[in-house]
């Protein structure tokens, strides 16, 4: 077996490029696992700091909050993603020049569009009572709800350019350095977190101070990618609208699965907190971040794997893609899936040490059901992140929004018969029965049609020679 090991390992390096798409993938792995442990250490320690120092109404607030600006992503219509793919195709090519157009040309659209929303949405911080919509009861953190709003949409928009410093990170292949990124900006984060509770800083000022770290972060992050590149020395190529035209065209089709991510995301913080109270959040949040643990550990592993698998078909490896795609199923299976099951039978023990709140907060049937749902994103990511790398988004863009449509319009019913467990028990229904199988169905179609596209050459060219 060790030699069988040895040879697998040797003839990973044996070609350049593979040796090369390997040590980029070992390397974002290592410097991954340790800002993954940072980070979850981070975020598990935020939160009782946060929900005991500003209450169990206004955490569910921020939370809600959070949910609403999230909605905000997709107004990039899907070019982040878009961007990210035509920057790892033009490093497979060895195109450089056309790299760092195509990373020019989606920062300054992202520009536009982030300057548009702060115009149209932060009049709407104060054109809509906020507080009454969320059946806010505490006066003073009902006051404090435009502010807090203007604070998050001024951020996100001030964000939402920077964020392709990350992206061009993964595209090149030098994740570890988006991954150091992500380690110091979540230590400074729960640093101003436990400054905000020592001096008992008001909801808004809480808020301005943990809000503004991750695009202070994208910034430096963008700055060594530039001297990393060499971009530093030379002259930046213009800004390309005709290129402009060609991401936003080919890659719209990213927006639905975005939209459809974004909808799960916010809609039944929304539907919690307007038919339950914000109060009612507080424990669907906090077991959906515990639980998020072993999902952050999988993609710890398996998100280098979206631009190798970008890079990788530039230059026609698909067998390395076929063999790569099988071993994360099973890495997800033992990582993610597994552990995520298991956490219905001990977490609300996990829960009430971790929350300092009372173990009857937690029911054990919304545990399993959020378990459930959990696990089932783990099990579909492997092939979603091979569909979203090759740019095969058509069959999620319709069985994807088909789910997600049925999952909404499914869950006020569910919630006001069944309460805070309608939420995970609808998506499990129907994504288990459309969602999961549907994906897992296109990814071994696409690979196939990869596969006999990639023949077709050859077998041409044996003809003629005979």
């Amino acid at each position: 077996m060790i030699s069988s090991m040895h040879r697998t390992w040797r003839s990973w390096f044996a070609d350049s490029h593979v040796g090369r798409r390997w040590r980029a993938i070992m390397e974002n792995v290592a410097t991954s696992m340790a800002d993954r442990v940072v980070t979850g250490i981070c975020a598990l320690a935020q939160v009782p700091l946060a929900v005991n120092y500003l209450g169990q109404e206004a955490f569910g607030l921020w939370m809600t909050l959070s949910a609403v600006v999230a909605a905000m992503a997709v107004a990039d219509l899907g070019l982040s993603i878009g961007v990210q793919n035509r920057m790892a195709d033009a490093f497979g090519r060895d195109q450089l020049i056309e790299l760092r157009q195509v990373w020019k040309t989606g920062s300054l659209i992202l520009a536009g569009i982030a300057a548009l929303l702060a115009i149209l949405l932060l009049p709407c911080c104060w054109a809509v009572d906020w507080a009454a919509l969320f059946k806010i009861s505490n006066a003073q953190v009902a006051a404090s709800v435009p502010h807090c709003l203007v604070i998050m949409v001024g951020a996100f928009c001030l964000g939402l350019p920077l964020t392709t410093a990350h992206r061009l990170a993964l595209a090149v292949q030098l994740g570890w350095m988006a991954n150091i990124k992500s380690t110091a900006q979540a230590i400074v984060t729960l640093a101003l977190v436990a400054l905000a509770a020592w001096q008992r800083l008001d909801l808004p000022a809480f808020l301005l101070v943990i809000t503004l770290p991750p695009a202070i972060a994208n910034l430096l992050l963008l700055l060594a990618l530039r001297r990393q590149l060499g971009w530093h020395t030379t002259a930046a190529p213009a800004f390309s609208a005709s290129m402009g035209r060609e991401i936003a065209g080919k890659n719209l089709l990213f927006t639905l699965p975005q939209i459809g991510a974004t909808a799960l995301g916010v809609v039944p913080s929304l539907l919690l907190a307007s038919l339950l109270g914000a109060a009612a959040l507080t424990p669907w949040n906090l077991m959906q971040r515990l639980l998020g643990l072993p999902v952050m550990f999988q993609h710890m592993f398996l998100a280098p794997l979206w631009p190798a698998y970008t890079e990788a078909n530039a230059r026609g490896d698909l067998a390395w893609v076929r063999a790569t795609y099988r071993r994360s199923l099973w890495l997800s299976l033992f990582v993610a899936i597994l552990p995520t099951l298991s956490f219905a039978l001990w977490g609300r023990w996990a829960l009430s040490v971790w929350s300092s709140q009372p173990i009857d907060t937690f029911d054990p049937w919304l545990l399993a059901a959020t378990s459930l749902w959990t696990a089932l994103q783990a099990l579909t990511f492997p092939a979603a992140a091979l569909l979203n790398a090759h740019g095969w988004i058509k069959g999620q863009a319709i069985y994807g929004t088909v789910a997600v449509a049925g999952s909404l319009l499914l869950m006020p019913t569910v919630i006001s018969a069944m309460g805070t467990v309608g939420v995970p028990l609808t998506l499990v229904i129907v994504f288990g029965a459309i969602g999961v199988p549907f994906t897992f169905w296109e990814a071994r179609y696409q690979l196939r049609r990869q596969e006999r596209r990639l023949a077709a050459p050859l077998a041409s060219a044996s003809i003629c020679a005979a």
